[in-house]
């Protein structure tokens, strides 16, 4: 009969749960003199290593800027949650942000949209408030004046390319309300030299979209004819600029709620982190 003290060690192994152990058993043939006898040995021994499966994170919350307004408003009319998509506008960095699932406090989602200036308006804007030598001038509007609205693109282009073939300018300031400012070149053919007033405009129109998936806009470029360190420049000002960009954007604004449904206001979307307290500060106000 087994002793106490060899039940307990039993009962130990038996009932006692070790992390990477498992409790074997084993009969093992214990001849006594008369060579009949088993043994029952009860141990313990290591678990295999189980495999390790990887931890997949979840997904991230999407946030993704779309640079055409026709495929942002499709996605915000396909993935907003009814009446929990907010959409902001915000007119100073000219982008709407929507917040596809509003009041979900663990996993909000948001996209975007961002207004990049368009490629048939983007030489012209490089040109705004700077002033360049009259035969860069003519080079830009040769090379781009299908975008010019008034004067006709081509006879701006051969106006600034008279200046261009011209041996030497001379700045011409005119006189009264109505002179234009101009320039006097001096052409010579052979052993003949003559001398060319030419009347420069004094504003240009261009008729281009300002914005990606945007409307052409008619906008006037002022022109300043001017000497700058003995160099005859061409100083282009847009006072209208501004003011074609907000209506241009109010534009977009306008034809995202049309296509959504969705109310898009002004403004800029922002979330606050929540405050924390420990227990002793929670306690001590509630």
């Amino acid at each position: 009969m087994a002793s106490d003290e060899n039940v307990e060690v039993v009962e130990k192994l038996l009932r006692r749960i070790v992390p990477g152990k498992e409790t074997v058993f084993d009969v093992a043939s214990d001849l006594d003199d008369d060579g009949v006898g088993n043994r029952l040995e009860v141990g313990m021994r290591d678990l295999p290593p189980l495999p390790i499966e990887p931890v997949i994170a979840g997904a991230k919350a999407r946030d993704h800027v779309f640079h055409s307004l026709s495929h942002f408003g499709e996605y915000v009319s396909r993935e907003s949650v009814g009446e929990r998509c907010v959409v902001l506008a915000d007119v100073d960095s000219r982008t709407i942000r929507a917040v596809l699932n509003e009041d979900d406090e663990w996993d909000r989602e948001s996209i975007e949209f961002q207004a990049k200036t368009h490629p048939m308006f983007a030489p012209w804007e490089a040109l705004i408030g700077k002033a360049i030598p009259v035969l860069e001038f003519a080079l830009h509007v040769m090379q781009h004046r299908n975008a010019v609205a008034e004067p006709d693109g081509r006879e701006l282009a051969l106006m600034f390319s008279q200046i261009k073939a011209s041996k030497s300018i001379t700045k011409h300031v005119g006189v009264g309300p109505k002179s234009l400012n101009g320039v006097v070149i001096e052409l010579q053919i052979g052993s003949e030299k003559s001398e060319v007033e030419v009347d420069l405009p004094e504003s240009i129109a261009i008729d281009v979209p300002l914005f990606v998936d945007s409307d052409p806009v008619l906008m006037q470029l002022d022109l300043l004819v001017t000497e700058k360190r003995e160099e005859l420049v061409v100083f282009i000002t847009a006072p209208e600029l501004e003011s074609a960009r907000l209506k241009s954007f109010e534009s977009m604004v306008a034809e995202l709620r049309q296509q959504t449904g969705e109310i898009v206001g002004l403004g800029r979307v922002r979330h606050r982190k929540y405050e924390t307290l420990d227990v002793q500060e929670a306690s001590s106000r509630y």
